[in-house]
């Protein structure tokens, strides 16, 4: 007898004695424990018995109300260390011979009916930093339409890139500003110069008078 967690509230089950080999779909809520079995042998091997328990905790998830007392708090599932933002990581099996995992993060939230929300954001698609952001923006804002949560990221990034060329416009007017304090300097020069030239010219006057005399 054999039984292993295979991922988050999916357990595989090996009864040899029993002749029992299927997965476990298992979820608690407010004490109590909703699960699904599905056998190999019924849904046709281990990946169809695996993507059919896969798809009923889905269901689970969207049918049953997080409890009250964990919502607006980190829980030890979370992922990303924000609040109703997580990692997942699925695969696609339906070519036969070759396996393709792909992540997204997910944005969670209950609605005013007590249903549970998801809105994904493919690594793929957006990148894994503008995925963790939109998936932040649809928590904060509770949106599901991914093209207005695009148009608020892209908004938010255009103003960090203004904010970023700032400074060197500061540094610009600096610099001008450096420029006219050294300007005073070169006025001051042209009135000495200017003295000097009076001087010389007082001195030449006294020299011719003194030789007439």
């Amino acid at each position: 007898m054999t039984t292993r967690t295979v991922e988050t509230g999916i357990c595989r089950f090996d009864l040899e004695d029993r002749g029992i080999h299927g997965y476990m779909a298992r979820i608690m809520r407010r004490g109590e424990s909703h699960q699904h079995f599905f056998s190999d042998s019924v849904h046709g091997g281990k990946r169809k018995a695996l993507k059919a328990a896969r798809e009923k905790r889905e269901e689970l998830l969207e049918s049953l109300p997080e409890p009250k007392p964990l919502r607006g708090r980190l829980t030890k599932r979370n992922s990303t260390g924000i609040v109703g933002v997580h990692l997942t990581q699925d695969t696609d099996r339906r070519n036969k011979g070759y396996e393709y995992s792909y992540r997204s993060y997910v944005a969670s939230w209950l609605d005013e009916d007590g249903k549970r929300i998801n809105v994904r954001f493919s690594w793929n698609k957006y990148g894994e930093e503008a995925a963790l952001e939109l998936a932040k923006i649809a928590r904060k804002r509770e949106l599901r339409d991914r093209d207005q949560i695009v148009k608020i990221y892209e908004r938010s990034a255009a103003a960090k890139k203004r904010r970023k060329k700032a400074p060197s416009a500061k540094a610009k007017s600096t610099k001008k500003k450096a420029v006219k304090k050294k300007a005073p300097a070169r006025k001051t020069s042209a009135k000495k110069k200017s003295v000097a030239k009076k001087k010389a010219v007082k001195k030449a006057a006294k020299k011719k008078k003194s030789r007439k005399k």
